[in-house]
């Protein structure tokens, strides 16, 4: 929000708007709740929607707090308070949703479940109801041959880029408009802008996790 590239849309389940909220309002309501559970760990989630580049014209300030309203709900938080940030960082449009996994009893909402059972079935479902591009690998790749991003991706430079923004933004060109059928040809390609995708080292977690 500082360097003006985030928007707060939206306070659901706050007791003011979000334009007068401050960084304090927002961490003692999250507090508060996050308190009434010491043997959780994990207190908070940060959950990212994204959507295809395409989909940046209707992506306007209500669409995108009727979208986190709807999966927020569906998933189970639709009681929780949350906030929702717009955020202007990469080449396609999306925004970051932040809640507290406490819930105001003290009980914590499990998330082990929520990607399979509760997450890809809402993504599913809201993508029919409002005619978004699938995220589904095979379609969202067919959909992306189509178009040309708008996404003029420069070689990351250490020191003298945003990297986070750069590299995203390589991702989103390379994965779109490439074809590749294992990680060295995905690196045969980011190679070209001085990014590399490695698995990390034998036994570590995102081998296990086969990421």
């Amino acid at each position: 929000m500082q360097k003006g590239t985030a928007m707060l849309l939206h306070a659901h389940n706050f007791f003011k708007a979000p334009e007068v909220l401050k960084f304090s309002d927002k961490k003692e309501r999250f507090q508060e709740l996050m308190d009434l559970n010491e043997r959780a760990k994990t207190k908070l989630i940060h959950i990212s929607l994204n959507f295809h580049p395409s989909e940046k014209e209707k992506m306007d300030k209500d669409f995108y707090i009727h979208l986190a309203d709807e999966y927020m709900n569906r998933i189970g938080f639709g009681d929780q308070p949350y906030l929702v940030y717009q955020h202007e960082d990469a080449g396609h449009p999306h925004c970051h949703v932040l809640a507290p996994l406490i819930r105001e009893d003290g009980s914590r909402i499990q998330t082990h479940y929520i990607a399979k059972k509760l997450s890809e079935p809402a993504r599913k479902e809201m993508e029919k109801i409002y005619g978004l591009v699938p995220a589904d690998k095979k379609d969202r790749g067919q959909e992306l041959a189509k178009l040309e991003l708008a996404v003029s991706p420069q070689r990351v430079q250490a020191g003298k880029s945003e990297v986070q923004r750069s590299i995203t933004n390589v991702l989103d060109h390379v994965i779109g408009k490439y074809k590749y059928t294992s990680l060295n040809e995905l690196n045969a390609v980011l190679k070209l802008y001085n990014v590399k995708a490695e698995r990390g080292v034998e036994g570590g977690v995102f081998i296990e996790i086969k990421g």
